[in-house]
């Protein structure tokens, strides 16, 4: 064996003894989950492969029995074992453990019944008579910390069952706390200058464990109950549906969405149904009021619990299938510096291809030098990075534990005399740590970042002109700017580009017909001018009211528009007398846009945010009739807004504005209130 692989293992040991030790004592947590699942894996399989070297004190030669000194320990009627988890990078989870459980039970089908995977914090509850006698953590699986105090202080959690039938009953489930509640808990500690929890099942476990029972009382703490583990002096249920329906009529919390609970959680034998359920949850798990990162697959049929063996510490009659990680672990192998829309040079990490929140991410944006310093970013380094939802990737922390003796250091300054694309001069902007490539329309990265923002969303609106067909036409030197992009013909795009001519034709159809005739401030905002974001494009548009009175403008004409100061102005007529007017004009043979009314006063002062769907218009559409009358819109909630705009399927936020005492109006009273002006 290597002393490189024994001194990884020893370091890996070493790694995660200090991370259990923070997590399970000290009630803190230094990385996600998903990172120290990907070292704890590391270790397993260099153990593997290395037998010789395992070491005694290894974390994985033991089971975790700490417990904070301040609580008793309680013994479970029925051991809590751990479930088998399946991660998004493995090949048919669903069908294997179907054809486990068959091929024990010596079938050919068998129901599974989906649930979703609570991220938060695992209790076991004892009943005798209906009486809550004990509440315990998972502990060793044997036995668990006694919490009974904190959990007579969960409200959801029934100190006595209706219409309970059995002497003795444990059931188990999972503490969380919601959205809602988790922000309200972290608002309440800032007012208390106390430190915000980083996330809501850090919060959960930190708020069960206290032992203070009255602080967990004020902690917002929700029970979600899913399994009956133990029982005596009656009949349990026959299946987990039955089992479900027995804790609610018990009086216990059971968390579903009205419409997957009609539509999907229900037991199947059909695997499609199951992947389903599962795709269906993951992509939309935003609308669920708590983190949840994965779904449970359990055997319906309960009877089956005896027959299917316990695998190791788990059981052998349920799965885990976890989402694909909004964190994770790679290595920085380079950094570079990437050419910006108007020249900026940003340094980029590229980093050892890694599977994050369902992307796969290469590159990270490091912002600029004081970002890398900061973070003391090197290349080489071992970093976790971070990807939730549709969010830009971000580098979020340097593994300095894991840093090599060859681990390098990056200054911009030493890589920026010349552009990296177009090899023009490099200059250092005025009062600012960032530099700036000169070469203009001459830098084809310029160039294709100024295409590809022409044809965003916010801008023109062109599907099918993305990054990766921007660059291509810039390099080629197809679109020399913008204007181009409408002298573009099928031959240019399926010979030269290598379009398909159905793809080709559909963007050509776009530029030629449909976004002929796009509002005025969506073709201000797509012409790349520095300083002029979406909403001074707006202001502009409607300050002017045609596209020929804003090119034609003055300094002090631009001065007179609400918001606009002595730079931007300035930046607008350097703009055109630098070659933008001719591109507009050019632009213009080919696009007409909307003249528009200036903005009225009706709604001056006002601000909403919208929420749900509607049926006679868009979101959009709402948004601009606001804006036309002089309102504001913005996407959050606070105490300076006015209104709440409530369509179909409103979603968290109608609650929240309930609290804040914001007041809800339906598509139909804001029209009164647009009329009264």
């Amino acid at each position: 064996m290597k002393p490189a692989i024994k001194r990884r293992m020893d370091q890996l040991v070493d790694l995660i003894h200090h991370y259990d030790h923070l997590y399970y004592v000290k009630n803190t947590q230094e990385v996600a989950n998903e990172v120290y699942d990907q070292l704890y894996k590391e270790l397993i399989d260099l153990e593997a492969q290395y037998p010789e070297a395992v070491q005694p004190t290894s974390p994985t030669q033991r089971l975790i029995t700490t417990r904070s000194a301040g609580f008793g320990a309680v013994k479970h009627l029925s051991p809590m074992l751990s479930i088998h988890t399946f991660t998004s990078d493995e090949i048919d989870p669903i069908t294997s453990f179907h054809r486990h459980v068959t091929d024990q039970l010596g079938v050919k089908e068998c129901k599974l019944m989906p649930e979703l995977k609570f991220d938060g914090v695992s209790l076991s509850l004892q009943y005798r008579e209906g009486v809550l006698v004990a509440a315990s953590t998972r502990g060793d699986g044997e036995q668990g910390e006694d919490v009974t105090s904190n959990a007579k202080t969960i409200r959801s959690i029934p100190l006595r069952l209706t219409q309970c039938k059995f002497k003795t009953l444990e059931i188990r489930g999972e503490v969380v706390l919601l959205r809602d509640h988790f922000k309200q808990l972290n608002e309440d500690r800032l007012q208390a200058s106390e430190m915000p929890y980083k996330n809501p099942r850090n919060a959960a476990s930190g708020c069960l464990r206290q032992l203070d029972p009255s602080v967990t009382a004020r902690s917002y703490l929700t029970f979600v109950a899913y399994e009956i583990a133990a029982s005596e002096g009656g009949t349990e249920p026959a299946t987990q549906e039955a089992v479900l329906a027995l804790l609610e009529q018990l009086g216990f919390f059971i968390f579903y969405d009205e419409a997957w609970r009609n539509e999907w959680l229900k037991a199947s034998t059909k695997l499609t149904h199951l992947y389903n359920f599962y795709y269906m949850v993951r992509d939309h798990r935003e609308r669920i009021h708590c983190d949840i990162d994965g779904v449970v697959f359990k055997v319906s049929q309960r009877s089956h619990k005896h027959t299917l063996e316990a695998r190791s510490k788990e059981v052998g009659w349920a799965m885990a299938y976890k989402f694909p990680p909004e964190q994770a672990m790679t290595q920085v192998k380079d950094i570079v510096l990437q050419v910006g829309r108007l020249g900026t040079l940003t340094p980029v990490a590229v980093v050892k291809p890694v599977y994050v929140g369902g992307v796969t991410i290469t590159h990270i944006t490091l912002h600029n030098q004081d970002e890398i310093d900061r973070k003391d970013i090197r290349i080489g380094d071992t970093v976790i990075v971070q990807r939730a939802g549709d969010v830009i990737p971000e580098l979020v922390e340097v593994m300095k534990h894991l840093r090599t003796p060859g681990a390098r250091k990056y200054q911009i300054a030493d890589h920026a005399q010349v552009c990296p694309c177009c090899k023009s001069p490099v200059e250092r902007e005025e009062d600012k740590s960032a530099y700036r490539c000169t070469g203009g329309y001459r830098c084809s990265a310029q160039r294709a970042r100024l295409i590809a923002h022409f044809c965003s969303r916010q801008a023109m609106d062109i599907e099918g002109i993305g990054e990766v067909l921007a660059e291509k036409m810039a390099e080629m030197n197809f679109v020399e700017d913008i204007s181009q992009l409408y002298t573009l013909h099928l031959g240019v795009m399926t010979i030269n580009l290598g379009l398909g001519e159905g793809q080709a034709s559909k963007i050509l159809y776009q530029l030629l017909h449909t976004k002929a005739t796009p509002e005025l401030y969506r073709l201000i905002y797509g012409l790349g001018i520095p300083g002029v974001g979406v909403s001074t494009a707006r202001d502009l548009a409607s300050h002017f009211g045609t596209i020929h009175k804003f090119i034609q403008a003055s300094e002090e004409d631009l001065l007179r528009v609400k918001d606009i100061g002595k730079k931007t102005a300035q930046s607008i007529v350097k703009y055109f007398e630098e070659g933008g007017k001719r591109i507009v004009l050019h632009i213009l043979h080919h696009v007409k846009p909307q003249s528009i009314k200036k903005v009225t006063k009706e709604l001056e002062g006002l601000t909403f945010v919208i929420t749900g769907s509607f049926s006679e218009l868009s979101r959009d559409q709402l948004k601009e009739q606001i804006l036309a009358k002089g309102g504001k819109v913005t996407g959050s909630l606070s105490t300076r807004v006015n209104y709440l705009i409530t369509g179909e399927s409103p979603g968290t936020k109608l609650k929240e504005a309930q609290n804040l005492g914001i007041r809800n109006i339906t598509l139909g009273q804001f029209k009164t209130l647009k009329a009264k002006g």
